[in-house]
This record gives C-alpha cells, sequence and structure tokens, in this order.
C-alpha cells in the first residue's frame, strides 16, 4: 500500500530468521486467540444452561453471582474474539510489507502514568530513520524488554497492524509484540 512508506524503509536484505515461519507464526497466534474465545463461550454457555435449568427456586445471592460469572465470561469471550481478529490484521499487514531489520528501544511509560502498561518502542532502522511505536494491549507484553536499549528486531506492518519481532538469542524464535504506530518514520535528516 502507499502508506507502508510512510512506517517501514525501503525493502533490505535482512530478515528475520525463517521470514515465513514467523509471518505464519502471527496466524497461528490468532488461531489461539479464536479457540480461547470458544472455549471462554462453552464456559459462559455452560453457565447460562445451568441458571436456566436449575435457577428456579434458587437463592437470589447464588442466582445473582451466577448470572455475574456467565457474563464475565462473555466479554472474556468477546476480548478474545477481538484478539483473534486483530491478529489476523497483522498477518496480513506483515505478508504485504514484509519484515524490516531494526533496533528497537522500550520505554515502559512509569512512573508518568503507572496504571497504563503500554510501553513505547523506539524504532531505529537500518536506513537510519525513525519511527514511534506503542505496544497494543496483549498477552505478548513488552514491558520486561526495557532493561537492553537498541535491542535488535524486526518490524512488520503499517499503521494500526504492526509487529516487532524481538531477536532471543540463536536458538530461541523471536519474540512477536503487537504494536501500533504512534509516529510515522522520519528520515535520517529530520523529514
Amino acid at each position: 500500500m502507499a502508506g507502508d512508506a510512510v512506517w517501514l524503509p525501503s525493502d533490505e536484505d535482512e530478515a528475520p530468521p525463517d521470514p515465513a515461519a514467523r509471518t505464519a507464526e502471527l496466524r497461528g497466534f490468532g488461531r489461539r486467540a479464536l479457540i480461547v474465545a470458544v472455549l471462554w463461550g462453552l464456559f459462559a454457555g455452560s453457565v447460562f444452561v445451568g441458571l436456566i435449568v436449575y435457577g428456579h427456586g434458587m437463592d437470589p445471592r447464588p442466582l445473582v453471582l451466577s448470572w455475574i460469572l456467565g457474563l464475565c465470561l462473555l466479554t472474556a469471550a468477546g476480548f478474545a474474539l477481538l484478539a483473534s481478529l486483530r491478529w489476523r490484521r497483522r498477518h496480513r499487514a506483515v505478508l504485504r510489507t514484509g519484515w524490516r531489520a531494526a533496533s528497537v528501544t522500550v520505554r515502559p511509560d512509569y512512573p508518568v502514568r503507572t496504571l497504563r502498561h503500554l510501553p513505547d518502542l523506539l524504532v531505529d532502522y537500518r536506513d537510519g530513520s525513525r519511527a514511534e511505536l506503542r505496544a497494543s494491549v496483549s498477552t505478548h507484553g513488552s514491558t520486561y524488554l526495557w532493561h537492553q536499549p537498541g535491542r535488535p528486531a524486526w518490524v512488520g506492518g503499517s499503521g494500526p497492524d504492526m509487529v516487532v519481532l524481538f531477536a532471543r538469542g540463536d536458538r530461541r524464535r523471536p519474540y512477536a509484540v503487537p504494536a501500533f504506530g504512534r509516529r510515522s518514520r522520519t528520515e535520517p535528516n529530520g523529514r
């Protein structure tokens, strides 16, 4: 897409180890989230079926707690379904753009706003350009990576559908962190 150049530099030779497998993993994250959504939905359904079958003549206090439990489980299923859809969009974006080598510094948002837990990801591409991303809400958090500035990584996707793959050593798979663009890429001379 035309807007991809706003977030990523031109195509480079250096890609993550086995880039096709790393991109396919993103699809796997979406499938895993979908399975979790289905399981949460089944648990919620069983609570509601139990309420319908056994709810007549129950003490009101456990009845209300059971309804609250069912609604909480249904909400969890909705969030897991949303996560599944977001991973699918990220997978498509990375298929379109590919991966770009970069060094990434994780800047946690504390002590200013300790309750947000969404760190900024400062990306320095190999061509000297820079971009600022923000980690998305996910179980794939990046706050614990703050201790190593300039960490080797690969960035794929564009705009709201980006992924940062952090290198974790020679024998371990890179760690995927979902992100969204916060400030678009600036050229080395400040453009």
